[in-house]
């Protein structure tokens, strides 16, 4: 007959398997989370990116693939799912254009470098009242931006062009231009997303809309609103840049002068579903509107 354990001894193997079990969870981040990486309060690093000959927009094949997928995740697909969707937008059919030696930020610029700037006196304060609050439902008039996006580690949004604009102009550096953004973003080539050729929805920061429309924030990426400016490395392109799909849209020049008033925007942010998510979508907003999901990324001419 097996001998029964003593009691203590029981005890012990029990405590010692919750502290093992504690420290395990403890040290595992969860699966695409900002926890995976420790956040630099300023984290200004640049990269040295090359002249290029690069895509602009969908070729043939890319743009099946963004159909296919606005079919699935679309609300409107007989209006929205189309060819002519696609050329409205300017993304198809694709172009080449050539680009000029690039340095560039690996991050969208943090709290902590705007406060930089605005404590040199080279940035104004920003209004955070005024500032335009989005969430995965889209804009939410008369809510304040909540507190957390004003942490240091996480990106400088509720900018106005201006202050984008200012900002760079700060650290020597400039806004890049829509084509330049692209270039950048794809590393030359057409990838649809910064990783490669396939959705990947737990490597960058997201609206986490399931393909019925419903929104379901924070479930695959960890974070409701924006994250980190340095969280989500698996999700690199091959220069090494983050974010530049999801967490922030990032102001770009456009390509064109605007009698309206509006400059460019991309990337998408945490607000946006798979369907909006990709390299070549570009979209234009006020140049003197702050919204709490655009923020900033610099680029200087070497």
């Amino acid at each position: 007959m097996a001998r029964a354990l003593p009691l203590v001894g029981t005890v012990g193997l029990l405590v010692a398997g919750l502290v093992v079990a504690a420290v395990w969870l403890l040290a595992t981040p969860t699966p695409g989370s900002a926890s995976q990486s420790q956040p630099s309060a300023s984290a200004s690093q640049t990269v040295n990116v090359e002249s290029m000959t690069a895509i602009i927009g969908l070729s043939e094949d890319n743009k099946e693939n963004v159909l296919t997928l606005c079919w699935r995740a679309s609300t409107n697909p007989n209006e929205e799912c189309r060819r002519a969707w696609l050329e409205q937008l300017g993304e198809f059919p694709h172009r080449e254009v050539n680009t000029p030696p690039l340095s560039v930020d690996i991050h969208e610029v943090s709290n902590a470098t705007y406060q930089d700037c605005v404590l040199a006196g080279d940035c104004p304060e920003r209004d955070w009242q005024e500032c335009r609050y989005y969430s995965i439902f889209r804009y939410e008039f008369g809510r304040d931006v909540p507190d957390d996006f004003r942490a240091p580690e996480r990106p400088a949004v509720c900018v106005t062009f201006e202050q984008a604009n200012a900002l760079c102009s700060w650290r020597d550096m400039r806004l890049p231009t829509a084509d330049e953004w692209e270039a950048l973003a794809r590393a030359g080539d057409d990838r649809l997303w910064p990783w490669g050729r396939f959705w990947a929805p737990g490597i960058l920061n997201w609206g986490e809309f399931d393909m019925m429309a419903y929104p379901i924030a924070g479930r695959l990426d960890g974070e409701q609103n924006s994250a980190p400016v340095d969280a989500y490395p698996d999700g690199a392109n091959p220069s090494g840049l983050l974010n530049v799909l999801g967490n922030v849209a990032e102001w770009t020049r456009a390509r064109d002068d605007d009698p309206q008033g509006h400059a460019g925007v991309r990337g998408g942010s945490y607000t946006d579903n798979a369907m909006d998510l990709r390299l070549s979508r570009h979209a234009t907003i006020p140049s003197d509107q702050a919204r709490s999901n655009v923020g900033i990324r610099c680029v200087a001419d070497r």
